[in-house]
């Protein structure tokens, strides 16, 4: 081929064997219907097409009726060369962006199955487009057209239409896959999640097992799967043997007017990478529900819970049990959709829910009911939600149980907190402004309280404050007297 290919020709695989044998005929016999496009002096589409007329040029076969007045010659190496009716410069006046018209040329064009559409997506994330390196395939063309902007594998797989689970397995065989596998996917002949499999064995085996062929190449990948669950499912072990250490009853002799929790429940979806089971210890729904929550929360009360869709009406029932009443809802978009039976899951509700006259927010301060932003950790929630309950409630005591980490003015109990890899030992916090019966903000100076890092441990002592309500200055509305929490002129209880 006489001209070198653009490399955003080269996302897509060129055709091969008695395809291509068969293609050229055609092009022998009724011409080339299509011109070659060149960028920058590359050939931006039409790649099969130049190498079926180079491939007649070598061979001398006679044209057909459809070449004209050519018809009954032989082509030449010199009928390859730019100024031939056959070639055409891309115009972007014209044809818009040359990324956008290749990508629409090809997939429409072409029969390309998933696991080809993964491999053409990864190499546009990982193209580098943009960078430096990139403007090599524009430096020669006079008409330069700069670079575009970086792609992402998230966008790169939208615009192929593929999952983005299929674009991080092509990434994997780009990088680590033996050049036979890369192009047995781009052929057609290996599923991309095979080829990710044996893309983790060293080259030398892969292009062995690629020879063998297809019958090989699955029971190879099913081996190397069966191995990887062993070696996952000892690893998962030992984390939730270290991890449970930390796991400490809940101490009650403290109360709390915020409570905030993200119950570590279970979800039976079996074993593998998709388990819950596999990033931190879960419990049953009972065992959940049997936590002293009525004795941890004040009798007026705020619990902010979050649960999946497949957990909601559990989560409810938890609610209830508890002696909460759900009163209403935020929810995160995570941006990218998860996996769902009824429904691709792309969204987590946190529910709101009081217990006695706890009172709703100053008008005007609460959020917007739906908060966008990606997803990053398993199970891990943004840090907004919280931001928002001590920006509306900055005075109040909080408490944040199965918490992933400690934040500050927080007591928390979990697993996976950073308090739980340390001694506990007390910390001396400033206490901040209270609110009245009328939810309007009262500071009051010089107060302290003392909190600790340790795991709360379940005493269900009510009469056991170490902190009296006098130090925590608790706001009237939440005060306890000997009957239970008393309430301003009026207010119902």
């Amino acid at each position: 081929m006489i001209f070198p290919a653009h490399q955003f020709a080269e996302l897509f695989p060129l055709i091969e064997g008695e395809e291509f044998l068969a293609f050229a005929e055609d092009i022998r016999a009724n011409g080339v219907r299509d011109p070659i496009v060149l960028l920058g002096g590359a050939i931006l589409d039409g790649r099969n097409r130049a190498n079926a007329l180079a491939h007649l040029a070598e061979t001398g076969e006679v044209l057909g009726e459809g070449w004209g007045h050519r018809a009954g010659e032989p082509l030449s190496s010199d009928h390859l060369e730019d100024d031939y009716p056959w070639f055409r410069k891309f115009n972007r006046d014209v044809d818009g962006d040359p990324l956008a018209w290749v990508l629409s040329k090809n997939l429409k064009r072409r029969h390309l199955d998933e696991s080809q559409r993964s491999m053409v997506a990864a190499k546009l994330a990982d193209m580098g487009i943009g960078r430096p390196s990139s403007k090599k395939a524009f430096e020669p063309a006079p008409d330069h057209i700069p670079p575009i902007g970086g792609i992402s594998a998230q966008a790169a797989a939208i615009m192929l239409n593929v999952g983005a689970r299929s674009v991080e397995r092509a990434r994997s065989v780009l990088r680590d896959g033996a050049e036979d596998l890369k192009h047995a996917v781009e052929q057609g002949a290996v599923a991309v999640s095979t080829a990710e499999a044996i893309s983790s064995l060293p080259k030398d085996e892969q292009a062995a097992i690629v020879a063998k062929g297809e019958k090989e190449i699955l029971a190879a990948a099913k081996d190397i799967r069966a191995r990887q669950r062993q070696v996952r499912f000892a690893e998962v072990n030992e984390k939730l043997a270290r991890i449970s250490e930390g796991n400490r009853d809940v101490d009650t002799s403290r109360r709390f007017p915020i409570l905030y929790l993200d119950p570590a429940s279970r979800f039976k979806s079996g074993f593998g990478d998709r388990s819950i089971e596999n990033h931190y210890p879960t419990m049953e729904w009972p065992e959940i529900m049997a936590l002293p929550i009525p004795q941890l929360a004040t009798d007026v009360a705020l619990m902010l819970c979050w649960s999946t869709v497949p957990q909601l009406a559990n989560t409810l029932e938890a609610i209830k049990h508890w002696g909460f009443e759900y009163v209403s809802e935020w929810c995160w978009d995570k941006v990218d959709h998860g996996t769902g039976y009824w429904g691709f899951s792309q969204h987590e509700i946190l529910l709101i829910a009081k217990r006695g006259a706890f009172p709703a927010p100053i008008p005007g301060t609460q959020p917007r009911s739906l908060y966008r932003e990606k997803k990053t950790g398993h199970s891990a929630k943004p840090a907004w939600f919280a931001e928002q309950i001590e920006r509306i409630w900055p005075d109040l005591p909080k408490v944040e149980l199965f918490a992933r980490e400690t934040r500050p003015g927080w007591s928390t109990w979990g697993n996976q907190s950073e308090s739980q890899a340390k001694e506990p030992e007390a910390n001396v916090v400033e206490a901040q402004s209270g609110f009245d019966a009328m939810g309007s903000s009262r500071h009051v100076a010089g107060r302290t309280a003392t909190t600790t890092s340790e795991n709360l441990d379940v005493t269900g002592r009510r009469d056991a404050h170490p902190i009296s309500d006098d130090i925590i200055d608790l706001p009237d509305f939440l005060r306890l007297g000997d009957e239970g929490p008393t309430f301003t002129k009026g207010e119902a209880a």
